[in-house]
């Protein structure tokens, strides 16, 4: 989060708008904080599951918890992104794409590739 919001805030003061930096972040780390109030407990549960079905849907569930925190964050940052700057849509859409969304495939795409 620190590299993220280096580069905000360098993006923030290259193109004078001095709030990018802390409302990404923020939005990021609101978004992350309460996904883990809800992951966690579900988390908990799957350590004393009994069965491995059990175990494998609440397993399940904490990566469709954590994809779905993602679509919003990403929502929230279209939202948010208007009161900040009026560039076209396609330059936010770029954004998305290479430093929200990209990581996320490389990371899944690296962990399928030891069949966890």
């Amino acid at each position: 989060y620190i590299g993220k919001f280096l580069l905000h805030a360098f993006f923030g003061m290259l193109f004078k708008m001095q709030n990018l930096a802390n409302g990404f972040v923020s939005n990021t780390i609101s978004v992350n904080n309460f996904v883990a109030l809800i992951i966690f407990p579900v988390a908990l549960f799957s350590v004393y599951a009994n069965s491995a079905l059990w175990a494998q849907v609440l397993a399940q569930t904490i990566i469709a918890i954590f994809f779905v925190s993602i679509i919003y964050r990403l929502v929230r940052i279209v939202l948010l992104s208007n009161s900040f700057f009026s560039f076209p849509t396609f330059y936010l859409f770029l954004y998305l794409c290479a430093l929200e969304v990209a990581p996320w495939f490389i990371i899944v795409k690296y962990l399928n590739s030891y069949n966890i």
